[in-house]
């Protein structure tokens, strides 16, 4: 307790999670062996660091029973829910993440930060927004002050992901087995970051990149439309890694996700360096007019 306090108050922080340190190790291998990627997984380790210097203890508490209720209907857990949230810790932390990003060079970190300092765009307000499913807003609110929308709503996912993985780890022990068959996330409503085909068995599994939740699905269904004609599901893949990673695509709902083969589940913040690593994917799908749910 007592260098916790001497932490605070020479302004030291406890060292970083080992799965996070992890994580900035792969980034730093994936920049050597993929130059094209030097940069962004630079911004990713720098990002990550400020992520987890210091992550709030979220308050929050379900039942088994008020968790198979909600899901039983499709509602994910979260939505309609009131989380109490700091709004000073928020902001500060989007701040610092804002910083991060100006340090390393992205233009349009600066008028954000600037705008929210001085209160033009609420930090706490568009959270609560984007856990009440309506991330329009948050487009609406930086359209509104001529800011970058897509930074914004980065921002502020990654500001809320240290504190919404620990709901979704707390309530995955409460989900009942097989009462989740929808793309979105049990927990938090949004979609999925990309997709693992995990172990010897290659069980097709989801992961949200707003809380780090999992769920399983289908292997023959489309995770935003729930398509099931197999006509309309196919696969983008590139030659040497089929058998790694490719891009499921949807033909009813021009949807992709991308889709990696893993051992086992990878912890979340693995779960951004893998996003980095397969950022071609996104490449190869979107030249091909495939997009990802909004």
């Amino acid at each position: 307790m007592a260098s916790s306090r001497m932490n605070k108050l020479f302004g030291r922080h406890e060292p970083l999670p080992a799965v996070v340190e992890q994580a900035r190790t792969s980034l730093s291998k994936l920049a050597e062996t993929q130059p094209d990627l030097r940069d962004l997984s630079a911004t990713t380790a720098a990002l990550l660091r400020q992520m987890y210097l210091e992550v709030p203890v979220v308050v929050w508490s379900f039942t088994g029973e008020q968790v198979a209720r909600k899901l039983e209907g499709g509602v994910p857990l979260l939505r309609g829910e009131h989380l109490v949230l700091d709004g000073k810790l928020l902001q500060k932390q989007f701040e610092q993440l804002g910083v991060v990003m100006e340090t390393q060079g992205h233009p349009a970190a600066k008028p954000l930060t600037v705008a929210v300092r001085q209160g033009q765009f609420d930090v706490l307000q568009a959270a609560q927004a984007i856990l009440l499913g309506d991330p329009t807003t948050v487009v609406t609110q930086a359209d509104a002050q001529a800011l970058d929308a897509e930074l914004t709503a980065t921002l502020l996912r990654l500001t809320l992901f240290p504190l919404l993985e620990q709901i979704s780890s707390a309530a995955r022990p409460l989900r009942p087995d097989d009462t989740w068959s929808n793309g979105y996330c049990p927990t938090c409503g949004a979609w999925p970051l990309l997709g693992e085909y995990r172990g010897l068995e290659q069980k097709r599994w989801l992961r949200c990149g707003l809380c780090a939740d999992e769920w399983p699905l289908d292997r023959l269904m489309c995770f935003a439309c729930g398509s099931r004609v197999y006509s309309d599901l196919h696969y983008l893949e590139v030659a040497g890694e089929e058998l790694k990673q490719r891009v499921h695509t949807c033909e009813q709902c021009h949807s992709y996700i991308k889709q990696i083969s893993t051992l086992d589940r990878l912890d979340s913040p693995a779960l951004l360096v893998a996003d980095v690593a397969t950022l071609h994917l996104d490449l190869i799908a979107m030249e091909r007019a495939y997009s990802q749910p909004q």
